[in-house]
C-alpha cells in the first residue's frame, strides 16, 4: 500500500506583487510543479504534478485532472490571454530514458472541461 504524505505549500510575494492566497495548512498528494500569473496579476493558478489545479485571486477553476489516471506527471500550464481558460501540459518519456530527447520524448496537452454558464 502506497504511503500518502502531506506536503506544505507556501505562496510569496515580493515586491509589488499581490499575495491571493497559498495552500498552507491544506493537505495536497502530489508537489507543485506549475505556476501561471494572470496577465493583470491579480490572480495566479498553482498546479500539482497529479493534475490538481488551484486558483487564487481572479482566476476562474474550470476543472482539474483528479481522478484521472496519468501516464506522465504535469510539468507546465498555460492561461489563455484573456484568462478565462488553460491548459495542463504533461511531458511522456519512452524506454525508460529519463532525458526530454526529440527522439524518446513527445509532449501532450490536457485540457480540462468548460463548464457552460446557464
Amino acid at each position: 500500500m502506497a504511503s500518502s504524505s502531506t506536503r506544505t505549500v507556501a505562496v510569496l510575494n515580493y515586491g509589488d506583487v499581490a499575495y491571493h492566497g497559498s495552500l498552507t495548512g491544506r493537505r495536497i498528494q502530489s508537489p507543485i510543479t506549475a505556476v501561471a500569473v494572470t496577465p493583470k496579476g491579480n490572480g495566479y493558478l498553482l498546479v500539482s504534478a497529479g493534475g490538481a489545479v488551484y486558483a487564487f485571486g481572479d482566476v476562474i477553476l474550470h476543472g482539474s485532472l483528479v481522478g484521472r489516471q496519468l501516464a506522465s506527471p504535469i510539468v507546465a500550464v498555460a492561461l489563455s490571454p484573456d484568462a478565462k481558460g488553460y491548459l495542463l501540459r504533461r511531458v511522456e518519456r519512452y524506454r525508460g530514458s529519463p532525458l526530454a530527447t526529440r527522439k524518446h520524448s513527445r509532449s501532450t496537452v490536457a485540457r480540462p472541461v468548460r463548464r457552460s454558464s446557464r
